[in-house]
């Protein structure tokens, strides 16, 4: 009987041994796995973009101006802002015409234009700013951002 009770702690020891070892590895393994994926969830980038405006007004009976401004916490490898002539109709704002702007390498950005609003007619306009940022490879977007509306 105690040869027996031996061989079953001895057995029972082999076997403990064996799942430590294993669970001992595939803890080693899963770790650098659960490390990589928590810092690519725990990656908070600082932003870029400080503060936008947007701007539009009145310039003729069938123009507007506008004005779009960034301030960049750093100087930006490249700054792009989307700019959308919307007008309303029945209440609702539609798409009239995109204008893209660039700038490179700057801490500040200041565009400005025209737009001839002939076709589109009397009504009421306003611009939809989107304005994205490039800083060391990575891409920080603000907006959209909506100008003031104007009658024309």
């Amino acid at each position: 009987m105690n040869e027996r009770k031996f061989l079953m702690r001895k057995r029972n020891t082999i076997l403990s041994a064996i799942l430590s070892i294993a669970v001992i590895i595939t803890g080693l393994g899963a770790g650098p796995i659960c490390a990589s994926a928590l810092d690519q969830k725990t990656i908070n980038p600082p932003r870029s973009i400080g503060s936008a405006t947007a701007s539009l007004e009145k310039k003729s009976s069938s123009s507007l101006s506008y004005r779009v401004t960034a301030k960049l916490n750093a100087i930006s490898s490249s700054v792009t802002a989307k700019i959308v002539l919307q007008k309303n109709e029945s209440n609702q704002w539609v798409d009239k015409q995109t204008i893209t702007r660039t700038d490179n390498n700057v801490k500040q950005f200041d565009v400005t234009g025209t737009i001839d609003v002939t076709s589109y007619g009397s009504g009421s306009y306003r611009i939809k700013v989107t304005i994205s940022d490039v800083y060391n490879g990575i891409t920080d977007t603000l907006g959209p951002i909506y100008s003031g509306t104007v009658v024309i």
